[in-house]
């Protein structure tokens, strides 16, 4: 699990470099405690004063709106795995042959 606490010059990278990944929990700067809910990262917003990270829930279609001094966790998503039905074997093509 990584944390990344939210600036306003770190907002957008993080949003391209982490969109889809899976946040389990934020820091509410308002009530000042972890909120542990699962939220995609969905983008960001620039309001020209400021950036503002863009959750999307996953069980609904609500979003959060963090901002500078938020912190998140998040899960990155699993990568796709080799599987033996992705392998192309070179020269054990069919059967027979042979002398």
């Amino acid at each position: 699990m990584d944390q990344y606490d939210l600036t306003d010059s770190n907002i957008p990278t993080l949003s391209r470099i982490l969109k889809g990944s899976i946040v389990t929990s934020f820091y509410c700067t308002h009530h000042k405690k972890w909120v542990n809910h699962d939220y995609k990262i969905a983008g960001y917003k620039d309001h020209g004063y400021q950036y503002e990270l863009t959750l999307q829930h996953l069980d609904t279609n609500s979003k959060k709106h963090l901002y500078e001094g938020s912190k998140i966790k998040i899960r990155r998503p699993l990568v796709k795995g080799i599987t033996s039905n992705d392998i192309v074997l070179r020269g054990c093509g069919g059967g027979g042959g042979g002398r």
